[in-house]
């Protein structure tokens, strides 16, 4: 990447990582150390022409979110404003909006319906 002077580095999160909920100590860690990474890295190679973002996931309806119980779907739900889960496609249009935008660098992008 150095040597073409272009790349993009998109780090995939969770805004219930960046929340810091009870009992997700070692997952809010990681998550915020993964932050701080691509906030330093960033800096450190935005001169090539090289960005480095991170796109914060709120709720899908895919992977774990479909194993919930109804309950817990239901809580969750209340707590969007829409009322809904995302859809795939809010992801690859944010991932290429960061691809496509030279200066976009060091942001976070929230796609979490609000939450």
């Amino acid at each position: 990447m150095i040597e073409n002077k272009w790349g993009r580095i998109i780090s995939m999160s969770s805004t219930g990582g960046m929340r810091g909920d009870r009992g997700t100590f070692l997952y809010t860690s990681s998550k915020h150390a993964s932050l701080g990474m691509i906030k330093t890295m960033s800096k450190e190679y935005g001169k090539y022409n090289i960005t480095f973002n991170t796109i914060n996931l709120g709720n899908f309806n895919y992977g774990l979110f479909k194993k919930l119980s109804k309950n817990k779907k239901k809580e969750i739900l209340s707590s969007i404003p829409s009322n809904k889960t995302g859809d795939i496609e809010n992801i690859l249009n944010a991932i290429s909006f960061v691809i496509k935008s030279n200066y976009v660098n060091n942001s976070e992008i929230c796609i979490d319906g609000g939450m």
